[in-house]
């Protein structure tokens, strides 16, 4: 591989003709790729057996553009590796937490695969240097993208790109599955990667840059209003809650020439139809979104709820989270004070925000 073949000026030449772009990866790999986007590297024995798995949905032009980039990274690394497109047809609000916990155990279906990379498709590494494995302890390959100009954005990031071998996954149970829309699940990650007592990697920053594709906002993925509850430490959530709870259908498996692309519906049997249909729904919320933070606050605490009885629960829920001291992080302005010239900006912030700012976790209760 030249060095042209990687970096930023590489991704922009995919980008202003993906489909071109694709169709070449097509020509190229097709001789040398197994069904389903598998390669085995011919001139050595491959260190580890690599499944990269992308939680997926509507983003086209960035998977042409990930798959065409991707199959020459990995190749220069000398990896066995498939990767798998784990696509949600439904419900219509996106998890991908869910996705990644589905895409384990469908590849472990096919292989036996011992490292897992789980991969955003808008995201490309920049420098081949960066292994793309896994070792003992997880390792975190999205940690310095160009979106957070190549720095951390807060102590204790885990989004992006991580790896983790198969042994550690059984041993966090997974990822959660209760996130429905933007963020919170890879905070949730993280603490289950403390909660097993287990210790994150990541490589230098010289090597370990990512490279983020501009998008949209994606409206089949709002952001959770509820996401900060991924930084709450629950060790009792994590035993029921992962790879042993998931539930879904696949409805096909298709081997394309650049990778496995299974089309799966998360199980609905207990999510509210403010999720499943937040337009036609009568008992739904006004706002779905507000829906989303209820059915995410109440199944993260007990097990109570069902189609029917949803609000109720939650509102239950809450009070009882009231009493046992929690409080949703907050943060604002008490008053301004103007003396000798200076401004001076009373502010609070309660102790949870603080510690979430530290990265520390509150005693359970």
């Amino acid at each position: 591989m030249d060095a042209l073949s990687f970096g930023v000026k590489a991704i922009e030449r995919l980008s202003k003709n993906s489909q071109l772009a694709y169709a070449q990866a097509e020509h190229i790999h097709k001789e040398v790729l197994k069904p389903g986007g598998h390669w085995t590297p011919e001139e050595c024995a491959a260190r580890q057996r690599v499944a990269m798995v992308v939680p997926y949905r509507n983003r086209e032009d960035h998977l042409r553009i990930f798959v065409s980039y991707m199959h020459r990274f990995m190749q220069a690394q000398y990896l066995e590796y498939q990767i798998f497109v784990v696509e949600q047809a439904s419900p219509d609000v996106f998890n991908r937490a869910a996705l990644m916990n589905i895409g384990f155990l469908e590849a472990l279906k096919l292989h036996d695969f011992d490292c897992f990379i789980f991969h955003d498709v808008d995201l490309l590494p920049l420098d081949t240097r960066q292994p793309y494995t896994c070792f003992q302890a997880p390792t975190h390959l999205g940690a310095y993208m160009s979106k957070f100009s190549y720095q951390m954005p807060y102590d204790g990031f885990f989004g992006g790109a991580v790896a983790l071998s198969t042994e550690n996954i059984k041993q966090m149970n997974g990822f959660s599955n209760l996130f429905y829309g933007w963020g919170g699940e890879d905070d949730d990650t993280l603490n289950r990667v403390l909660w097993r007592n287990l210790t994150v990697h990541r490589h230098a920053q010289g090597i370990g840059k990512s490279h983020m594709i501009k998008h949209e906002k994606d409206e089949g993925n709002p952001t959770n209003p509820n996401r900060d509850i991924g930084y709450e430490m629950k060790p009792d959530q994590y035993n029921r809650n992962g790879i042993n709870s998931i539930k879904y259908i696949k409805q096909s498996t298709d081997l394309n020439v650049l990778y496995t692309r299974l089309l799966v519906s998360i199980e609905a049997e207990y999510l509210p139809e403010c999720i499943l249909d937040p337009l036609k729904s009568p008992r739904a919320p006004g706002n779905y979104l507000d829906c989303l933070t209820k059915v995410n606050f109440v199944r993260q605490e007990v097990d109570c709820c069902r189609v029917d009885d949803v609000l109720q629960c939650c509102d239950k829920a809450e009070i009882d989270r009231s009493k046992n001291g929690w409080r949703r992080p907050k943060f604002g302005i008490i008053g301004v004070v103007v003396s000798s010239g200076f401004i001076i900006i009373a502010c609070y912030c309660n102790l949870h925000w603080l510690k979430r700012l530290k990265f520390w976790n509150l005693p359970q209760k």
